[in-house]
């Protein structure tokens, strides 16, 4: 019973960390749609989806339907990478869209760069159990996106308040 309790009070830290970072990205998503889009007012964001969330990488997919320059809508397919780094103390905290209709997203270059890892190491991924296989993919993933939004993304301010309307 007492092996119980640690287990789910392990999971309930576990979820409450994760969607306390989910609910960050979530709303710097809007904050961040806001700022690139010509008529921020015309956007509906629609089919958002937690892909990954855990306490330090939120990667989320939604569509965007928004009035372009010329006054006609489109829509596509993105990807928000929000990431959350703590060095020296300091928590800081990246960003990054890719348009999925142009791009691969985050995790589909992460798979294909640990497959490359693998093949020239020689490392037998049926030679590993779940366990060690999600860790490694997880972690490859957060480098991959951390890698990324340095060099395509942006540092961002992840203020607690307002909730922004989109």
């Amino acid at each position: 019973m007492k092996k119980l309790f640690i287990v789910l009070l392990g999971s309930f830290l576990f979820l409450s960390c994760s969607n306390g970072l989910e609910d960050k990205a979530k709303n710097q998503l809007k904050k961040t749609m806001k700022e690139l889009l010509k008529n921020p007012d015309s956007a509906t964001l629609s089919n958002v989806k937690s892909i990954l969330n855990n306490d330090s990488l939120c990667i989320i997919h939604f569509n965007c339907k928004a009035q372009n320059g010329f006054g006609g809508f489109t829509s596509s397919k993105y990807e928000y990478v929000f990431i959350k780094s703590d060095v020296d103390g300091e928590t800081s905290y990246n960003e990054m869209v890719i348009d999925l209709d142009d791009e691969e997203s985050i995790i589909e270059k992460s798979n294909d760069l640990l497959d490359e890892v693998n093949k020239k190491t020689g490392n037998d991924k049926r030679k590993k159990n779940a366990q060690e296989l999600e860790k490694d993919s997880i972690n490859h993933i957060y480098f991959t996106a951390s890698f990324h939004s340095i060099f395509k993304g942006r540092k961002v301010e992840a203020n607690e308040g307002e909730e922004i309307k989109l």
